[in-house]
């Protein structure tokens, strides 16, 4: 019983809804939907304006990163999201 307990305990937080947020992308089909073109979209979530000059997109990392280098701190949450064809 207590393993089961403690396992309980330590399992509590996991997958814990944080935040959330309306993108508002348009998935309709009529003809006045705004399309989204192929690439890639970067979510940035901060209290403060970002210059986005100050960092680079490392194709090897699949990651944000400073220009000062690859270790530096970025001060902000960030989330990529692929938009690509459906081929069913």
């Amino acid at each position: 019983m207590a393993v089961a307990a403690i396992s309980a305990i330590a399992a509590r937080s996991k997958n814990v809804q944080v935040h959330n947020f309306n993108i508002g992308l348009d998935f309709g089909k009529s003809a006045t939907s705004c399309k989204l073109r192929h690439g890639s979209y970067l979510v940035i979530q901060s209290d403060d304006a970002i210059n986005l000059d100050n960092y680079r997109w490392n194709r090897t990392t699949a990651r944000l990163e400073h220009l000062s280098g690859p270790n530096a701190v970025i001060e902000f949450n960030y989330l990529i999201i692929g938009v690509s064809a459906y081929h069913p």
